[in-house]
């Protein structure tokens, strides 16, 4: 898995550097979220593990590498995403067999929380997260039922009950916008849907 630290000066980028190191296991789907101060949170899948590491900004590593970890075991799965609040908190989604998955950690990388949302459908669920800029996230997943939608606190606990976003779709996005609202997109057949609450 290889990135690109931004550079002050766009459009100019950084050298291309390795995200992990060189491994025979195969390596897919990545995530990068970038923190205030320039430093960078990628998230991939390797061996069909997910794995996190942080960057500085000059792209040196921040760090070890962190193995997120489902009931002590190794999480497995796919499509990862990764979001980090003001102060450097950061929190990282991925599908797994039976549901989404997220876990959440502060600016060192030491383990907040965890979560698991357990799926009807029998096909990997698409999920996406955003955070503030203080400590809440909202985390989007989809499932048979639709689009849907659960916010988190700075402990990783649950804010209300999860909300349907859309009925339909699959492969949802979500930000946070400025006035405190939230966005979402995602793909519903051969159209793009959006909403925001």
């Amino acid at each position: 898995m290889l990135f690109r630290s931004p550079l002050p000066t766009p459009p100019s980028l950084g050298p291309e550097a390795p995200a992990g190191p060189t491994s025979a296991e195969t390596q897919g789907e990545s995530a990068i979220a970038l923190t205030a101060t320039g430093d960078q949170i990628v998230a991939w899948v390797r061996g069909g593990k997910i794995v996190v590491q942080r960057f500085k900004s000059d792209g040196t590593t921040l760090g070890s590498e962190i193995n997120p970890k489902v009931l002590g075991s190794d999480a497995y799965g796919e499509l990862p995403d990764v979001a980090t609040d003001a102060v450097g908190n950061f929190a990282v989604c991925w599908a797994g067999d039976d549901g989404v998955y997220e876990q959440a950690y502060d600016s060192t990388g030491a383990v907040v929380g965890e979560l698991k949302f357990t799926l009807t459908n029998l096909a990997p669920s698409h999920c996406a997260i955003a955070s503030t800029s203080t400590t809440s996230r909202v985390l989007a997943y989809d499932s048979d039922t639709g689009i849907h939608a659960q916010r988190l606190d700075a402990l990783n606990d649950t804010v209300g009950t999860p909300v349907a976003v859309a009925a339909g779709g699959t492969h949802p996005d979500v930000v946070y916008l400025n006035s405190g609202r939230i966005a979402f997109a995602w793909k519903e057949g051969a159209e793009i849907g959006r909403a925001h609450v």
